[in-house]
């Protein structure tokens, strides 16, 4: 039934009641379903202007149940303007307190706060926890990630009001309970975001006076750097040079950390290639037989890498693990690399399996390093990178460690523990410890 109001009619009209009547239920009905379809979207920061919508239309007039604007009367005759002017009023109150405007809703429109280790845990990706590996350790302006919503559909189920919104403070002043983005868990946070990128930056470099911008674009998964540097020298930052785009491993000091080899260094690293991929048949068919013994039932083998400047470490290594009662495990899981003969003999008389091709690591260096990442520290480095090569190539597990270590149980049991919550990774490294850009963005030792 299509309900109209008369102008003449009077407060104490039984036709006046009838209507006002109607337009209550018909405003509590329609508030009813846009809130619980509202929730259903998890959009809960729009239910005030679910109210105001239902009560009084979208241009702020109290609509019939066929959504047709009623001209409601007082008892007095006057139109109930002073009504509508308060809720105009309301909205544009509410719109002055978006945390973003909405000229900008397509890049933000809500902001929340939440904690880092429980961001990290929930979104384990594998990069350290910052400051440090232990998780009760604080570091002010650091300890919180900031989560920015894309779209009013993303928006949590709870608390979505003061993600959009700031709230006015009592008194005559801000409060900061209020004005302050809220803080929840990240479960509750990211319950609605069906996509997340996840940036990690440094928020503590004073020289920097670091900003951040964000492109409306096609996605390409990648962070551009900009430094206020020579473009030419790249010495170090300088205010006095426009931003000029550099590599990931450009420092502030200048000093570039993924700066290619010299000349003499690519061609021995090349010849190294190359014999190894011309021999990679042959080595594979000659290490297949030790390297199925070594994986056993878990397929699983244990991969050192030796030569004999360092053989004093392997010896010192099996003694101890022999001497806890792991002598059943290294006998039959450790797959010793020799890159040279000397530690191939050292490691036949300790009883270990050992695999030595003298193609492969003829001009490998007997002697160990004198410094770190000196030649003999890389090539080195390299020998280990293509033995684990080798062995995931044949289809078995790996783990990998260097001999400067020992055990104080059996490491096998924790990685094929299903119960363990990092089971299902498929790669685990020993945080190093380093937080440089060189060890960027895993801080990974592939060592221990």
């Amino acid at each position: 039934m299509h309900m109209t109001c008369d102008s003449k009619k009077t407060a104490g009209d039984g036709n006046n009641d009838e209507f006002n009547r109607h337009v209550s239920v018909e405003v509590e009905r329609r508030l009813n379903q846009e809130l619980n379809r509202r929730q259903r979207l998890g959009a809960a920061a729009a239910l005030e202007e679910a109210l105001d919508e239902a009560k009084y239309g979208e241009d702020g007039n109290i609509e019939d149940g066929n959504g047709n604007d009623v001209d409601s009367r007082t008892e007095d005759g006057n139109s109930n303007n002073k009504q509508r002017d308060e809720t105009g009023s309301n909205k544009e109150d509410k719109e002055s307190r978006r945390r973003f405007p909405s000229t900008v809703s397509k890049f933000a429109t809500g902001i929340a706060l939440v904690g880092k280790n429980d961001f990290l845990e929930l979104f384990d990706y594998g990069i350290p926890k910052p400051p440090s590996k232990r998780i009760d350790e604080s570091d002010p302006g650091k300890d919180h990630v900031l989560l920015l919503y894309g779209h009013t559909k993303a928006l949590p189920n709870v608390n979505a009001d003061r993600v959009v919104y700031h709230s006015d403070g009592e008194g005559g002043g801000e409060d900061s309970s209020t004005t302050q983005p809220p803080q929840m868990s990240a479960a509750d946070a990211t319950i609605n975001c069906n996509g997340l990128n996840v940036i990690f930056t440094e928020t503590h470099d004073s020289e920097l006076h670091q900003c951040t911008a964000i492109v409306g674009n096609y996605e390409s998964y990648h962070i551009q750097r900009w430094l206020r540097m020579n473009p030419v020298t790249y010495s170090k930052l300088d205010p006095s040079y426009p931003l000029t785009p550099v590599g990931r491993g450009l420092q502030t000091n200048g000093q570039d950390k993924f700066a290619a080899p010299e000349d003499k260094f690519t061609l021995q690293n090349q010849a190294m290639l190359k014999t190894y991929f011309d021999r990679l048949q042959d080595t594979l068919k000659k290490l297949e037989p030790m390297a199925k013994s070594c994986a056993g039932n878990d397929n699983t083998v244990i991969v050192m890498v030796c030569n004999t400047g360092q053989s004093d470490l392997l010896i010192n290594f099996i003694c101890s693990a022999r001497a806890r009662g792991f002598g059943d495990v290294v006998n039959s899981k450790v797959l010793v690399f020799a890159t040279d003969e000397g530690v191939l003999q050292i490691a036949q008389g300790l009883g270990l399996n050992v695999f030595y091709d003298e193609e492969i690591f003829k001009d490998m260096p007997e002697h160990e390093a004198q410094i770190y990442g000196d030649r003999t520290f890389t090539q080195m480095m390299y020998a280990k990178v293509v033995t684990v090569q080798l062995i995931n190539r044949m289809g078995y597990d790996v783990l990998f460690q260097d001999v400067d270590l020992v055990w104080y149980q059996n490491p096998l049991t924790y990685f094929h523990d299903k119960s363990n919550p990092n089971y299902s990774f498929d790669i685990l490294f020993q945080d190093d410890g380093a937080r440089t850009t060189r060890y960027a963005p895993y801080s990974a030792n592939t060592g221990e």
